[in-house]
């Protein structure tokens, strides 16, 4: 979590990016400050794992703090993997436990993170579409949530694609 002190002393290489984990119960102003000043010497953020409750995965969601992260990603570019697209019986988890492992589920499988999140990622793209693409039909439909524009991925698929042996190519 020291990433302003990691960029006093910054590998050298091209490609380079520092990780930054948040939990918005947990972490406050005084990460985000590590944060901008990694940021002010130049370093790359990849926030590549936060949640809307404790860094434990439980206690109280704290969605006021979690907007205020997001705001803060999206102001410095920086982008995220919420964690966690699972069914574990744990505040962070985007589905109830229980609901099967597949895709397409409906609002009423999700949990309170869940919904935020789902929130989240539909007005970020929402936002992003309307371009003039989609007034030549061009644009993705609004409720199937995608990664195509680069900000946001999920946790899962990044796990994934490293298992798989592929990479993610990640816009700042």
């Amino acid at each position: 979590q020291d990433v302003d002190l990691a960029a006093d002393k910054p590998l050298k290489g091209f490609n380079l990016a520092y990780t930054l984990h948040f939990y918005a119960a947990y972490h406050k102003e005084s990460l985000r400050e590590k944060a901008r000043v990694a940021l002010s010497k130049g370093i790359a953020l990849f926030a590549s794992e936060w949640g809307t409750c404790y860094f434990d995965g439980n206690g109280q969601l704290d969605l006021n703090e979690t907007n205020i992260w997001l705001d803060f990603l999206a102001e410095h570019n920086i982008s995220d993997a919420n964690w966690a697209l699972n069914d574990k019986d744990e505040a962070c988890s985007a589905l109830l436990p229980g609901t099967q492992n597949k895709a397409n589920w409906s609002t009423d499988v999700l949990t309170d993170s869940g919904r935020f999140v789902r929130s989240h990622l539909k007005s970020t793209r929402e936002a992003e579409t309307k371009k003039p693409a989609e007034e030549e039909g061009a644009a993705e439909p609004l409720d199937q949530i995608s990664s195509a524009q680069g900000v946001h991925i999920l946790f899962t698929l990044v796990l994934s694609l490293l298992a798989m042996g592929m990479t993610a190519n990640l816009r700042a």
